[in-house]
C-alpha cells in the first residue's frame, strides 16, 4: 500500500460536498472493528467493503474530525497531516478488499490513534459517490495470553499475560480484558481478575477451555487479542476421597481421569490404563498413604493432586475422647496446699447452719408422782471459732479422709425446762478448746463436672466447759447437763458444718473449666474438658478429663474432616515414682494423643491452622522480603519475575486434612506431628482486592511437637520442635517448571510450618493450682500402649 501526502485534495473533497446520501455506503474496518485496537509487532488487517467495480480512496489522519467542509461533516480532520493511504483502488468482484499492514514493535506507537474513512466513486449509487463510516485504530502492546496450561476442576488456575508488559507497563488507559470464549457444554466456569494480566479461571467441568485476552484502548471494541487453551481435569469414580479413613492393609486407590487426553498421567509413578483408569495398591503407611496423581497436559504443563488416605478407622468428632487428660496429685502436694485450703475454708461461713435449729431435748429426769425433777430443751443461738482453721487431708484408696480442727469454739444456746416441776429459762455457753470434725470425701464426675460427696462425718468436742447466764440451774444439775449436751451437740456440729462445707467445695470444683473458647485468641475452636472420672488411690488422687475440641465456626472453604486419628488408649497408672526409675514426684500430667489429635482436627476444620505470612521469609538462613522482586531473585524461574517487583506476596499455609500427633519414644521432641497434603500457596497482590496464585505446592512433613506445662498457673502450651519437609508441585504459572526448585522451596517452607500451632498456647488445664513452683523430674511415653505423654514434677 502506498502512503501519499495530499497537497491538493480539494477536488476529492469538493466532490464529496455535492454528494447526496446513498442507500448503501462503503464499510471500513480494522481488525474486524470500526474502532479497533492495533497491536504493535503484528500486521493490521484493514478491510473495505464496497460495491464491485467502484474506485476507492482511503484517507487517514492523526487528528479526529468531524471537519465541516462545504456543508458536510467529514469524520476526520482536514489539515496538513491528512494522508491518502489508498487511491484509485478498483473494488474486486467480491466487493471486499483486504490489506495486511505490518506494524513494527515500536513502543513509541503505543497510545497513538489513527482516524480514517473511505471515499468511493460508484456508478451504482444514486449520487455516484460512496462515503464510509468513520473508523479508527489505536496502537497497543501486543497481547500475549501466555502458554497453554492445565489444572483441576474447582481449583484456581492462574493465567499469565505478563509477557504483554514487555518492554514496559500499560499506558494511556489501555486495559486488559479476559473472557471465556469456548468450553465444554453446560459449563459455568468463572474468571476473576479479568481486568488484570493474571486472571484466575475456576472451572466446574473437565474439558478444554479457550480464554481470550483482549487488550483494549479506550473507545475501542476489539482487534487486539490472543488465546490460551486450558485443559481441565477431574478424578471421577474414586474409591477414596481426600482425607478418608481406611484401616485396610494394603490400601487400594482407583479413579478415572476425566478431561482432555493428556500426554502422561500416573499415580505414584504408575501410569494410567485405558480410558484414563488410575489404580494403585500399596502397603498401609503410618499414618498417611498419599496417592499423588501427576498429569502432563498436551501443552506440556504438569499439574499434581494428592489424595491422602489415613490408615486408621478414625474417631468420632461428636464427643471428646474419654480419660485423655489426667492430673495426678500425690499426698505431698496435698500437704503443700493444705494452707491454701485452710484459707479458703476460713472464708466459708460454717456457723450459719448451726442457728435456726428448733429446740432439742437433752435432759428429762422424772420426779415423784408424775412430776419432773429436771428437764432441759436447748435451742442453738450462736456458734463461733477462731478464723484459723486447721485442715488435714489424707489420700486413701476409695476416698480422702478430711479432718477439720476449729479452735476456741463457743456454742451459745437458750435453755428452758422444769426444775422440781417449776419452769425456768436461761442462756448457756459451751466453751471448747477445740472441735475436730472428721469425714470421708469422695470426688466423682457427674454430667461432665467434678462433684463431691461427704460421708461418715463425726465431731469431737475437746475440753468443754458449760456456763449459764442467770445461775438458776443448780450446780449438780449443770454437770449432768454438760454430759448430756456434748453428745447431742457433736453430731449436730458434724452434720451441719459438713452440710455447709459441701456447697462451697462443689462451688470450688465448678471453677475447673469444662471448656475453653479460643475465639478471643482469634481461633474458632473450643477446647472441650468435661470431667470423666476420679480415681482415689492410697497416697494419690487422679482427676480425669475427656479432653478434645470442636470447631465453633466452620468456614465454607474449610476442608471436610470426617474423623480424627484415634488410637487404642489405656490410661497410665501412678505409683509415686517416675516410671523406669526411683525418683519420686508430687504432681503428674498425662496428655493422651487422642486429645491432641481431636483438637488438631477441630482446628483444621475451623481453618484455625491456616497461616498467612506476608512480611518476610527465611531462605538458607537469609531473610527475604515478601515481594515479587525479592522472590524472583531468591527463587528464579518460578514466575515471580513476571510481576511488578514491588508487588506484595503472601504465603498461605492451608492444611487440607488434620495433622496426626503420636508420642515419640525417643529423640529431641516429645511428639511427632505428621502432616500430609499441606498446601502452600504463593499469592501475588496483582490489584487492589485481588491476588493471583503464582505457585502451589503440597507438603509432607514431620514436625516435632513439645508440651510445655506450667503447674503453678495450670496452663499448657503446644510448642513446635524440629521440622523436616518434602514438597510436591501442585500447579504453577503456565510454562513454569517447579521441579528444579523443590529443594529450595522445602527449606523455605520449613520455616513456615511452626506457625501452624500459633494460638495453641496458654490453654488452661482443669486442675487445681499447686500454688508453689515445681521442677520437671521426668517426661516420657506412658500407659500400656504408650499413647500418653506424662510429665512428672516435684
Amino acid at each position: 500500500m502506498k502512503w501519499t501526502h495530499l497537497a491538493l485534495c480539494t477536488l476529492v473533497l469538493t466532490a464529496l460536498a455535492v454528494a447526496l446520501p446513498a442507500q448503501s455506503q462503503p464499510v471500513l474496518t480494522f481488525n474486524g472493528h470500526m474502532h479497533a485496537s492495533a497491536p504493535v509487532n503484528r500486521s493490521l488487517d484493514m478491510q473495505l467493503d464496497a460495491n464491485p467495480g467502484s474506485v476507492a480512496f482511503i484517507l487517514f489522519n492523526v487528528s479526529p474530525g468531524p471537519t465541516p467542509f462545504l456543508g458536510q461533516q467529514l469524520p476526520i480532520a482536514v489539515d496538513q497531516n491528512l494522508v491518502v493511504g489508498v487511491q484509485n483502488l478498483v473494488m474486486p468482484p467480491s466487493g471486499v478488499a483486504n490489506f495486511m499492514i505490518p506494524v513494527s514493535n515500536n513502543p513509541a506507537l503505543e497510545g497513538i490513534t489513527i482516524y480514517a474513512f473511505a471515499l468511493t466513486f460508484d456508478q451504482n449509487l444514486p449520487s455516484g459517490f460512496g462515503f464510509s463510516n468513520a473508523a479508527d485504530f489505536t496502537f497497543v502492546k501486543e497481547p500475549l495470553a501466555g502458554n497453554d496450561t492445565a489444572g483441576w476442576v474447582d481449583r484456581d488456575i492462574t493465567l499469565d499475560g505478563g509477557a504483554t508488559l514487555a518492554p514496559g507497563p500499560l499506558t494511556n488507559g489501555i486495559v486488559p480484558s479476559w473472557s471465556i470464549t469456548q468450553g465444554p457444554a453446560g459449563h459455568n466456569a468463572q474468571l476473576t481478575g479479568a481486568d488484570t494480566l493474571f486472571p484466575t479461571l475456576t472451572a466446574d467441568l473437565p474439558g478444554t477451555y479457550t480464554v481470550t485476552l483482549d487488550l483494549l484502548a479506550p473507545g475501542t471494541s476489539g482487534g487486539a487479542s490472543d488465546d490460551v487453551q486450558v485443559d481441565v481435569f477431574a478424578l471421577t469414580n474414586a474409591t477414596h476421597a481426600h482425607g478418608d479413613f481406611d484401616p485396610a492393609d494394603p490400601i487400594t486407590f482407583s479413579a478415572t481421569l476425566a478431561g482432555p487426553t493428556p500426554t502422561m498421567a500416573d499415580v505414584n509413578g504408575q501410569p494410567a490404563g485405558a480410558m484414563g483408569a488410575l489404580s494403585v495398591t500399596q502397603p498401609a503407611g503410618s499414618p498417611f498413604n498419599e496417592f499423588f496423581t501427576t498429569i502432563t497436559a498436551a501443552g506440556g504443563q504438569v499439574v499434581g493432586r494428592p489424595i491422602t488416605v489415613v490408615s486408621n478407622p478414625g474417631g468420632s468428632l461428636a464427643a471428646p475422647p474419654v480419660d485423655s487428660l489426667l492430673t495426678h496429685i500425690r499426698q505431698p502436694i496435698v500437704d503443700d496446699i493444705e494452707l491454701v485450703i485452710e484459707q479458703a475454708v476460713a472464708l466459708v461461713n460454717l456457723s450459719g447452719p448451726i442457728t435456726g435449729i428448733p429446740p432439742i431435748n437433752v435432759v428429762n429426769i422424772p420426779g415423784l408422782f408424775g412430776t419432773t425433777l429436771f428437764s432441759a430443751d436447748v435451742t442453738p443461738t450462736g456458734f463461733s471459732y477462731d478464723p484459723a482453721i486447721m485442715v488435714d487431708i489424707t489420700l486413701n484408696a476409695g476416698a480422702a479422709h478430711v479432718q477439720l480442727t476449729l479452735n476456741n469454739v463457743q456454742f451459745t444456746f437458750d435453755i428452758m425446762g422444769l426444775i422440781f416441776n417449776a419452769p425456768y429459762t436461761d442462756a448457756g455457753t459451751l466453751t471448747s478448746s477445740s472441735v475436730t470434725i472428721d469425714f470421708d470425701l469422695t470426688l466423682a464426675a457427674v454430667n461432665g463436672a467434678f462433684e463431691s460427696t461427704i460421708s461418715n462425718e463425726t465431731a469431737t468436742i475437746n475440753g468443754a466447759t458449760l456456763t449459764f447466764q442467770n445461775g438458776v440451774i443448780p450446780n449438780n444439775f449443770a454437770s449432768t447437763l454438760l454430759g448430756a449436751v456434748v453428745p447431742v451437740i457433736e453430731p449436730l456440729i458434724a452434720t451441719t458444718i459438713t452440710a455447709g462445707l459441701a456447697p462451697a467445695l462443689d462451688s470450688a470444683l465448678s471453677l475447673l473449666p469444662q471448656m475453653i473458647d479460643l475465639s478471643p485468641q482469634g481461633l474458632d475452636v473450643v477446647v472441650d474438658l468435661p470431667a470423666s472420672g476420679v480415681d482415689h488411690l492410697a497416697g494419690g488422687l487422679t482427676f480425669k478429663n475427656a479432653a478434645g475440641g470442636h470447631a465453633s465456626q466452620v468456614p465454607a472453604t474449610a476442608p471436610l474432616i470426617p474423623a480424627y486419628f484415634e488410637t487404642p488408649s489405656a490410661a497410665p497408672s501412678f505409683t509415686g515414682v517416675v516410671p523406669g526409675g526411683t525418683t519420686p514426684y508430687r504432681l503428674a500430667f498425662s496428655v493422651g494423643d487422642d486429645f491432641l489429635n481431636q483438637l488438631l482436627a477441630a482446628a483444621t476444620q475451623a481453618g484455625a491452622l491456616e497461616t498467612v505470612n506476608g512480611t518476610s521469609l527465611t531462605l538458607s538462613g537469609m531473610t527475604v522480603n515478601a515481594d515479587a522482586g525479592s522472590l524472583a531473585t531468591a527463587l528464579p524461574g518460578l514466575g515471580f519475575e513476571d510481576f511488578d517487583p514491588a508487588a506484595a506476596v503472601e504465603i498461605v499455609t492451608r492444611p487440607t486434612l488434620a495433622p496426626v500427633v503420636r508420642i515419640q519414644a525417643g529423640g529431641p521432641d516429645a511428639f511427632s506431628m505428621t502432616v500430609s497434603a499441606l498446601e502452600i500457596d504463593f499469592r501475588v497482590q496483582v490489584a487492589p482486592n485481588y491476588q493471583a496464585s503464582v505457585l502451589r505446592v503440597s507438603l509432607d512433613a514431620e514436625v516435632g511437637l513439645n508440651v510445655v506445662l506450667d503447674p503453678v498457673a495450670s496452663t499448657l502450651d503446644l510448642v513446635p520442635g524440629t521440622v523436616t519437609a518434602t514438597a510436591h508441585p501442585l500447579d504453577s504459572l503456565p510454562g513454569v517448571d517447579v521441579s528444579g526448585q523443590l529443594g529450595m522451596l522445602s527449606g523455605l517452607i520449613n520455616g513456615a510450618l511452626p506457625g501452624l500451632l500459633t494460638g495453641l498456647t496458654g490453654l488452661p488445664l482443669p486442675a487445681p493450682s499447686t500454688g508453689a513452683p515445681l521442677s520437671l523430674v521426668g517426661l516420657g511415653p506412658d500407659g500400656p500402649a504408650g499413647d500418653y505423654l506424662s510429665l512428672y514434677f516435684d
